[in-house]
């Protein structure tokens, strides 16, 4: 578990509790493929959007290839070498990815279990605790932002207050248009 944060310029924040990552999961979009040819210039696109069709894909003049020889260890492969001339590369992007972390803090008996996804935050201490991103290659590390806002109940407030305003401007303003 850890119980700082380092700064940009490199001092160490102490967060006032302790946090662990206890699970990552990551869902993605069904793959597609970019097909390239090797040319006197290197490698150039020549066709896009290969996608999955009832467990295969169809690379035109290059075959058809099964689901499971574009895999490897339930993973799709990064690229296919096709022929000696053209290459599949593989795009799949994340549709949601979420960690499960657990928060040790301070007079608190029982530590408490968060879910953070990208644009689900979590509080703790003075901190919010949002999820950025993490390491694609090998799914091992998450990056966390921990932001700390003194400012905000103040902005919260001014938005009430705005809010309460322009309500009470509609109701008096019509009032004096119909009393004309």
């Amino acid at each position: 578990s850890y119980n700082s944060v380092q700064r940009e310029d490199g001092s160490l924040l102490d967060l006032g509790f302790d946090i662990q990552v206890n699970d990552f999961t990551v869902e993605k979009y069904e793959p597609v493929w970019d097909l390239y040819e090797q040319t006197e210039n290197g490698w150039e696109k020549t066709g896009t959007d290969f996608a999955l069709q009832d467990g295969q894909v169809d690379f035109g003049p290059y075959g058809v290839w099964p689901q499971a020889d574009l895999m490897e260890n339930g993973t799709y492969l990064n690229q296919i070498l096709l022929d000696d001339r053209h290459l599949a590369v593989c795009r799949q992007a994340d549709r949601y990815y979420e960690a499960g972390i657990v928060l040790y803090e301070p007079g608190v008996k029982e530590p408490r279990q968060v879910s953070l996804a990208v644009n689900h935050t979590a509080r703790a201490g003075d901190f919010k605790i949002y999820l950025m991103g993490y390491d694609p290659a090998s799914q091992d590390s998450i990056q966390v932002l921990f932001k700390k806002d003194p400012g905000e109940w103040i902005s919260v407030a001014g938005i009430a207050a705005m809010i309460v305003g322009i309500f009470m401007l509609c109701i008096f303003r019509g009032r004096k248009a119909v009393e004309k």
